[in-house]
């Protein structure tokens, strides 16, 4: 197993470089299937170069699952998002800022494939640790709670 240095900060500049890279490439009149194509060799040189569990390639899993979506395949993306999920899980903790993003961002794509049922126990979760770690004012708890609330009434719970 991979262990995973403690760099928040290189982790979000990795990410938003990656992200960044992506809408370049469509910005650059790329199409979508094309800009996927790019998303996925890029994928697998990071499983290459630096393992399945590293960051690198965790963000290009998370590129490739945009991509997907992007495509009209959200029920490959949300595989995907739930694999980094579980990555994360097991290399930062469940109650990592990290790994609670991941499971924000995991549950919206839920949402939006109209999946509320699903996303609700891991908004429970987030809602849950950020409240623990960063208070319940906090910005990122009040956005958990916001879509905890959004998912109860897309499954009919309000």
């Amino acid at each position: 197993m991979t262990t995973w240095a403690r760099r928040p900060s290189l982790w979000n500049r990795l990410a938003q470089r990656v992200g960044e890279r992506g809408q370049r490439l469509l910005s650059k009149g790329m199409t979508p299937e094309r800009s996927l194509e790019v998303a996925q060799r890029v994928l697998v040189q990071a499983v290459e170069k630096h393992g399945p569990d590293s960051r690198f390639t965790v963000n290009a899993m998370w590129e490739v699952a945009q991509r997907l979506d992007d495509n009209g395949q959200p029920g490959e993306a949300l595989i995907l998002r739930q694999q980094i999920v579980d990555r994360m899980r097991a290399h930062l903790g469940e109650d990592d800022l990290e790994t609670l993003s991941a499971e924000h961002r995991l549950a919206a794509s839920l949402m939006k494939n109209r999946r509320a049922r699903e996303a609700q126990p891991l908004l429970e979760h987030v809602v849950a640790a950020r409240t623990r770690l960063l208070g319940y004012d906090h910005p990122q708890t009040s956005s958990a709670i916001q879509w905890l609330d959004r998912a109860r009434q897309q499954a009919g719970d309000r």
